[in-house]
């Protein structure tokens, strides 16, 4: 019994610790399956089927990544980022966001951005409507902002997604989920601190994105920025 349960606990460790090297990794992970290009801003790994997206994508980095990290004060090694396109649902880090039921998707972990292949997602050629699509409606800003905000000690995600969201609406003039700001006045600060995986995450994003927007309408953006390495109270 003993050295089953020392068998499980050393198999685990092992999917741990190979968990880990590939977040901190991605290059040796992806380098195999996926090409790469390498931009100003980003180093993009994708398969044949986004190869179309990708320069979009590289000039979304290069403009938003700088001005994203001049918001948060940073002017660390920060402003280059890797990003994956991944070519199906298979390989998504994190809870994805998503902005109508069914997609776009992105996430971050590890110090890269993850976001869904736009194949999967944009039903429209790729003409000049659906690259506008994809700038106002794609994961990738948001993203970006998780990498721009990094730093910031604080753990809580509802605060997290909330300042992320604030900073897409920024540059993005979108607002996440519009039509949930009545359900989301039902939430209380209270219940984002302390069971906000437990909520409804289109709600509670909602919830946090209002937070913060409001605090940076009151108090103006320097100030959010100045509280950012605490709880908003």
């Amino acid at each position: 019994m003993q050295k089953t349960q020392l068998f499980i606990i050393i198999s685990l460790l092992a999917v741990l610790v190979w968990q880990v090297a590939t977040l901190n990794a991605p290059e040796s992970v992806y380098e195999t399956e996926y090409a790469a290009r390498k931009f100003d801003a980003a180093t993009i790994y994708y398969t044949a089927q986004d190869e179309k997206y990708v320069s979009l994508i590289a000039r979304m980095t290069d403009l938003y990544l700088p001005l994203l990290m001049t918001d948060f004060g940073r002017s660390d090694t920060g402003c280059h980022v890797t990003v994956v396109i991944r070519p199906d649902k298979s390989g998504s880090r994190n809870r994805a966001v998503r902005y109508e039921e069914a997609l776009p998707m992105g996430s971050y972990a590890g110090g890269v951005v993850y976001i869904l292949s736009p194949t999967l997602w944009l039903n429209k050629d790729f003409d000049a409507g659906a690259m506008e699509y994809f700038m106002q409606n794609g994961p990738l800003i948001h993203e970006l902002a998780h990498h721009a905000s990094a730093n910031m000690p604080s753990g809580e995600r509802w605060l997290r997604e909330g300042v992320a969201l604030y900073y897409e609406y920024k540059y993005t003039g979108r607002e996440w989920r519009a039509d949930l700001e009545e359900l989301a006045k039902r939430l209380t600060l209270d219940d984002l601190r302390d069971r906000f995986e437990e909520l409804d995450y289109r709600i509670a994003y909602r919830k946090a994105f209002e937070i913060v927007k409001n605090y940076a309408n009151t108090h103006g953006e320097a100030m959010l920025q100045a509280v950012l390495y605490q709880t908003i109270n």
